[in-house]
């Protein structure tokens, strides 16, 4: 599972471990043409909607009872150029990628968000 550190520019959670691509749901966009176009602007990668995993969805009620996160795998095959949008991740240490084997603990990451949402997997 990759996780990236979010930027320190950023307004919301900076230098906190997130997700790997986020957003919000257009009008008229299913939650899988989403999450491909999320992928798409904030990592530069073309994923195949077919191999896109639903894992699950919640609705985060504290925040806004109409706001449902819905959660995706993507396994990637190893290969893909990731380039991220600028002032999206830090520069330094800006992604880890988690094995089955080493959980977040072991990683001691300390500031993990779980806003959930696409997640992908190598």
């Amino acid at each position: 599972m990759m996780l990236q550190k979010r930027s320190l520019s950023k307004s919301t959670r900076p230098g906190w471990y997130h997700i790997s691509a986020g957003g919000h749901i257009n009008v008229g966009e299913t939650p899988v043409e989403a999450a491909v176009r999320e992928v798409q602007e904030e990592m530069s990668l073309e994923i195949d909607p077919m191999k896109l995993h639903y894992v699950h969805s919640v609705r985060i009620i504290p925040r806004d009872p109409r706001d449902i996160v819905n959660v995706f795998l993507y396994r990637l095959d190893g290969d893909e150029e990731i380039t991220y949008l600028d002032g999206e991740v830090t520069l330094t240490n800006g992604v880890h990628w988690i094995t089955s084997k080493k959980s977040p603990k072991t990683l001691q990451v300390t500031t993990l968000f779980h806003k959930g949402s696409f997640i992908l997997m190598r």
